[in-house]
């Protein structure tokens, strides 16, 4: 606590008096004041009355510098400034001018018409009236603003001398601030240019600096948090979270013990909360990410309710826009955390969220940022097309980006390099997406449009691991070459930038090497190394993958029990930490390894589990090895069970032989095998025929897909010929969701109402939008219903509303109406699909007419499985057609009803 001791003062009092902060940087009165606040001019236009000579210069600069910061027009203050030129020139006074030279610099540079030439000019003039009785503090002001505009037109080593002037001419003891200063440019202009030494050195000199000097950071000339804030994400981006944790951690600790808080200080509080959350995520530690993201997200919530007048006011700071885009990060952060335990639903939530926040507010990086993790979401669920949108959509918000920032992107090279490392990180993920799609060549593509743009930018961080994802594709396609290549040159940037989660990651990837050529032993050894590397690093995520990837290669050398040690280590690593996927991958493992050492029992457990987690993550439908593993272990019991039997009919036999009634026996024993015996193939004829329905009705169902494909592809074919991407890609993107839910329903006998309203919804919606002015459709009655209690055979009302629009509705001259109507009456479901079409008639005439081949199979399709259905139920489903007629008798649509017990 005696670390921040003077902290509360920056927070709770606004404006701190000149006379403080000088006392405190031991700034003498004969030069600029450290601070100027507003309510000084009146006092200081009093002293002009009756000042002169040197102390009038410095009252007119000050009084000039007060009312430029607090953002006056020109007219208010430029002519005490000129006043105090002509006096310095006066007097020959060359303090004064150095002074006057700085302020008019300074004018240049934030007018809003900045004039970076005539600012540049200006501070190189007061630079030259400099001498050794000149005050550190304006030294220092003349060279920091010369350094900002040298880096602003892009002259970086006029920049980096004027960095380091206050380390090579001012004293560290008097002037410290100074050296801080320095010493955080010089930190950042190594982290551009990827100078790991010396963003090693100058970090460190800002650490010693900021703790040796704690009783400044209550003034309101430098901002303590955002410092130490700033040097915790260098060494969370260097890997040393542990380090940049304790960092954010005593420093939360410090904000929370101030006493009375005000908006700044709670809005540092959720800020910080949050940067902890996001350490703790690429830590691996998602239990503990998880209370503070939720923490961070309620902070945020109880400021705005608590301030919210204070926020919504643009003089005061943190400004409505700055807290709506830090609590937006937060959820994004979330979401990004989420996705990597496999918690999408709630990830999809939290970004859909952060992204209606940022688009209010315009903050189209953000939003694009959310977009790209949208994508990964649609990736993992194995809708490639709509990720691979979500991924075009995030670069066409930074291309947008860069169009309304044009003229900062002509004139500032460090904007063009981060939009480049933004552009990388991108397309870094669609090649995963492609090499998931198992489309290798645009996977290579992708990866390396990221490692140009990498290079491009400075970005060695993401070059590596482009490096790295391009040696895993080439390994999937037995490259080892190319393979060795990619990871060895990944392995020398990451050892350039002492970067060790990198490092780590590159043995572990070696191992992957040697496993996949076979060589186990040398895969072992690249394991354990890794291991070895994320375990000196604290970093269980990593090391509960390895203990997964040794079991692989103990149970390829047959070493079953060793790697059923290794699989329970990491599932043990996976529980604590709260990694469901590892924790997945060790049940199926530990499964498979029992399956084959026959114990079918412990397989089976360990499957369901599996299978309980899998679901959990995915909601896939699966279960064939699940059946597999059932069945050998029903199998195995039976077996057990016949053999128990078997023995004791040996044993009756043996003694019915030794009786002395040994006919009789015999001839019961006769009567009793032919009595089983009829029973028996009695028993197998109805289990036969019983199947034989099953697969019929399963292969009427086969049937009716592809006749459903090809009828929706025709929508699709129709919009690439018709040069229509868009809508094709529209077009494909509901088909492929529609295809997921009918081959899903596909291999059950019923399925739950709300499956079959989704999948219905979905086709029409479909063919909405194929024909969007020749139908409207409404399905009503269904809310009334407890649909997913409520089970139905699945597929058989499509075929028929595919008829209604493709036959009775495509032919009529005006726009048509599909209507679908679900009644529950008792225990009967009645459905009723209802169209104002021309009619059948005369649709058959018409099909006769334009397609003589054509043969209808949708109907008898759906009576054969109607009829088959009805054979194994007590209750039948009832079916029937009605032509439509109006009152001139002519026909106006067709009606199609079924009535099914549930």
């Amino acid at each position: 606590m005696t670390r921040f001791i003077f902290m509360g003062l920056f927070f709770i009092l606004p404006l701190i008096s000149a006379g403080q902060e000088d006392s405190v940087l031991k700034i003498p009165g004969n030069t600029l004041s450290w601070h100027n606040p507003i309510t000084r001019t009146d006092s200081l236009k009093a002293l002009l009355k009756t000042a002169g000579g040197h102390e009038k210069v410095l009252l007119l600069c000050e009084l000039s510098y007060a009312l430029n910061r607090g953002r006056k027009p020109p007219e208010a203050y430029l002519s005490y400034l000129h006043d105090a030129r002509e006096l310095s020139e006066a007097l020959d006074y060359n303090h004064g001018r150095a002074m006057t030279h700085f302020l008019m610099a300074d004018y240049y540079y934030r007018t809003e018409k900045k004039d970076t030439l005539k600012s540049l000019k200006a501070i190189l003039q007061a630079e030259t009236f400099l001498d050794e009785n000149t005050h550190w503090s304006l030294r220092f002001r003349i060279w920091r603003l010369a350094s900002i505009i040298f880096s602003n037109i892009n002259q970086m080593d006029s920049a980096v001398i004027y960095y380091s002037k206050p380390l090579e001419i001012l004293d560290k003891d008097t002037a410290w601030l100074a050296h801080l200063n320095a010493h955080q440019l010089l930190m950042r202009h190594a982290i551009i240019n990827n100078d790991y030494p010396q963003k090693k050195y100058h970090f460190e000199s800002v650490l010693s600096l900021l703790n040796a000097h704690h009783d400044y950071l209550a003034l309101s000339g430098f901002n303590f948090p955002s410092a130490y804030e700033e040097l915790s994400i260098i060494l969370a981006n260097d890997g040393e979270y542990k380090r940049a944790q304790e960092i954010v951690l005593d420093l939360l600790n410090d904000l929370n013990a101030l006493v009375p808080k005000n908006l700044g200080t709670e809005f540092y509080i959720a800020k910080i909360s949050g940067r902890i959350a996001r350490i703790y995520s690429h830590w691996g530690r998602y239990d503990l990410a998880m209370n503070y993201f939720n923490e961070s997200i309620q902070y945020f919530d109880d400021i705005y309710h608590k301030y919210t007048s204070e926020i919504h006011d643009p003089g005061i700071e943190p400004s409505f826009r700055l807290w709506s885009i830090n609590a937006a990060n937060q959820l994004e952060e979330r979401a990004a955390m989420l996705i990597r335990t496999g918690e999408l639903t709630q990830a999809r939530e939290d970004l859909t969220q952060s992204i209606q926040i940022r688009t209010e507010h315009n903050d189209l990086l953000g939003v694009a940022m959310c977009y790209e993790k949208m994508g990964e979401i649609c990736a993992i669920q194995g809708a490639f097309i709509e990720a691979l949108n979500w991924y075009n959509s995030a670069l066409d918000l930074k291309r947008d980006m860069l169009k309304q920032h044009h003229i900062r992107a002509r004139r500032d090279a460090k904007y063009v390099l981060f939009a480049n490392e933004s552009y990388a990180s991108t397309y870094l993920k669609m090649g995963k997406l492609y090499k998931d799609w198992n489309m290798p060549r645009l996977a290579e593509k992708k990866y390396r449009q990221s490692l140009l743009l990498s290079r491009e930018a400075g970005f060695q961080r993401c070059e590596a691991e482009a490096l790295t994802a391009l040696g895993v594709l080439f390994l999937s396609i037995n490259q080892s070459d190319s393979t060795l290549w990619f990871y060895n040159t990944a392995k020398g940037i990451y050892e350039h930038m002492d970067y060790r989660p990198g490092m780590a990651e590159i043995a572990e990837s070696m191992g992957d090497f040697y496993y996949h050529h076979n060589e186990l032993t040398g895969s072992l050894e690249r394991y354990r190394q890794s291991q070895q590397m994320f375990e000196q690093l604290d970093m269980p995520g990593g090391i509960a993958g390895l203990l997964i990837k040794q079991g692989h290669v103990l149970t390829k050398n047959q070493n079953l029990q060793q790697a059923i040690v290794k699989y329970q280590e990491g599932l043990d690593m996976a529980e604590k930490i709260n990694l469901p996927v590892i924790r997945m991958e060790a049940l199926q493992n530990l499964s498979e390894i029992y399956s084959s050492m026959g114990e079918f029992e412990k397989a089976f457990l360990n499957y369901k589990k599996f299978q309980e987690q899998k679901d959990a993550l995915f909601t896939l439908e699966t279960g064939r090895y699940l059946a597999e593993i059932e069945t050998r272990y029903e199998t195995e019991q039976s077996r057990q069970e016949l053999l128990f039997l078997q023995r004791e009919k040996e044993l009756m036999h043996a003694k019915e032989t030794r009786s002395r009634l040994i006919i009789l026996a015999m001839v019961a024993f006769i009567v009793v095998i032919l009595f089983w015996i009829v029973l028996y193939l009695r028993h197998h004829k109805l289990k036969n025929g019983h199947e034989l329905i099953q697969l019929q009705q399963k292969l009427f169902q086969s049937q009716m897909n592809p006749h459903f494909i090809f009828n929706s592809l025709g929508s699709i074919q129709s919009s690439i010929i018709n040069e229509e991407p868009r809508l094709a890609v529209k077009y494909l993107s509901r088909f492929s969701r529609l295809m997921r839910s009918i081959l899903d329903s596909s291999i059950h006998e019923t399925i739950p109402l709300s499956k079959e309203l989704s999948t219905i919804e979905n086709y029409l919606a479909l063919q909405k939008a194929r024909f969007p002015q020749k139908f409207d459709f409404s399905i009503s009655g269904a809310d009334d219903l407890d649909t997913e209690a409520l089970c139905i055979p699945p597929m058989l009302a499509q075929p028929f509303i595919e008829n209604a629009i493709e036959h009775g509705i495509k032919h009529k001259e005006t726009k048509g109406l599909v209507t679908v109507n679900y009644h529950l009456s008792g225990n009967i479901l009645t459905i009723v699909i209802e169209d104002d079409g021309i009619g059948r008639k005369k649709a058959g005439e018409l099909l006769k007419k334009h397609d003589r081949d054509h043969v209808s199979m949708a109907i008898d399709i759906t009576r054969k499985r109607i009829e088959l259905i009805n054979r194994k139920s007590r209750h039948p489903i009832r079916f029937q057609i009605e032509d439509l007629y109006n009152n001139l008798g002519q026909a106006n649509g067709t009606r199609v009803v079924f009535a099914l017990p549930v």
